[in-house]
């Protein structure tokens, strides 16, 4: 667990630079947004990734705490979480004490890098796709306003697709950026379900233990679970683009203004969705995949456990 966080982070630094281009983009969107209605969908975007993290945080300390009443309420000293500790901390219950305290704070602070390296990708997507869910808007009204002249129409037609070809562009690079992390979760997330499966199949626990290793279970697949969410949202967003251009008042647009409608119509129906290391798609159907995949290897790991 910790080298995969500190995998992640180190990922994040790498990519840390690009994320700042980011955020230049991101701020030119917000000064393109035109109506209530669209300032509405990313403040209730920002508000539910800053909801999300606050889920994810109580979660990982959460799963601290219980892990410390379970040590703290068994007679014989024990740390709750196997580490090697460069001192022989059973000879006082003192020493203990702080090596436990000492150990805590390594725990937080993990967890707090955990949180930070789980939200930040879906922070990123959900925020593009609340963008695309304003543009998408913001198109479907062009050429339908009253009073709308064919000067104005192109202009904000213009306006869109420059939108557009930005929204575009911070998907790629995001695919760029979030590729590696995604990839990594996956492995991580496969790899810790069987772990803590087999763990809970081979050894008796006490209620403590059961509820420890489910909140562990929950966990590890939020953490999955968020980023294939928020990248096939982006996806459905992507694709509601089409029919936001159809809705738009093409007809009455004159040739040369439908051919750019038809351009954008065209990439709009391409893929959106991010894909992990280039071949593995970020989505609910990988996760199922990935929940499949460490069940069939806990159930061959039991096999060859009853047949020794």
């Amino acid at each position: 667990m910790i080298f995969v966080q500190l995998l992640k982070l180190i990922n994040f630094l790498r990519i840390r630079p690009r994320l700042m281009d980011i955020h230049v983009m991101l701020r030119h969107l917000d000064g393109r947004l035109q109506s209530q209605e669209e300032y509405r969908i990313i403040e209730d975007n920002i508000r539910w990734v800053q909801g999300l993290f606050q889920y994810i945080i109580v979660a990982f300390l959460g799963s601290v705490a219980v892990a410390n009443i379970i040590v703290l309420k068994e007679s014989n000293l024990q740390m709750p979480f196997q580490v090697w500790i460069p001192w022989d901390w059973h000879q006082s219950f003192s020493l203990y004490l702080l090596t436990l305290c000492l150990l805590n704070i390594g725990l937080v602070t993990m967890a707090f890098m955990g949180v930070g390296n789980d939200t930040y990708p879906v922070a990123y997507l959900k925020i593009v796709a609340a963008h695309w869910k304003a543009l998408a808007i913001r198109i479907a009204r062009v050429g339908n306003t009253k009073g709308t002249t064919r000067e104005l129409s192109y202009s904000q037609l213009i306006e869109c697709v420059e939108s557009h070809q930005i929204i575009l562009q911070l998907r790629h690079i995001l695919e760029d950026s979030l590729s590696f992390a995604c990839f990594i979760q996956c492995l991580c997330t496969a790899t810790a379900i069987c772990t803590q499966a087999v763990f809970a199949a081979q050894i008796n626990l006490d209620f403590f233990r059961i509820v420890y290793v489910l909140i562990m279970l929950v966990n590890m697949l939020t953490e999955m679970y968020i980023v294939c969410y928020a990248s096939e949202l982006v996806q459905y967003e992507a694709e509601q683009m089409t029919k936001a251009i159809y809705n738009c008042n093409w007809v009455c647009m004159p040739v040369e203004h439908r051919r750019i409608v038809l351009i954008m119509l065209m990439r709009s129906q391409r893929s959106a969705g991010i894909m992990a290391i280039g071949y593995l798609p970020v989505s609910m159907t990988t996760l199922l995949s990935v929940v499949k995949g460490a069940y069939s290897v806990y159930t061959l790991l039991n096999q060859m456990n009853s047949m020794s």
